[in-house]
């Protein structure tokens, strides 16, 4: 698993996703929920959303929210 922290200048929605390298939506870890101001940590446990594991390799999350912030950033999950 890894973890994936971020922080929210104040309350709002946010989603924060994994794509895989081709753009591909892998996991949805949070979908347009609320989060208070302040640091987050979300741990991603390496499976996609049917539940099965996911290769090793580059992964990308990106973070939005409801007040148009967007973050992306790179990710590499080994096993």
């Amino acid at each position: 698993s890894t973890t994936i922290g971020f922080e929210v200048p104040y309350s709002m929605k946010v989603s924060l996703k994994i794509y895989d390298i081709s753009g591909r939506l892998v996991k949805k870890l949070i979908d347009n929920d609320s989060r208070n101001m302040g640091q987050h940590f979300i741990v991603w446990n390496g499976k996609d959303e049917s539940g099965i594991s996911v290769s090793n390799g580059l992964y990308i999350y990106k973070l939005t929210s409801n007040s148009n912030i967007s973050l992306s950033n790179k990710v590499i999950f080994m096993k």
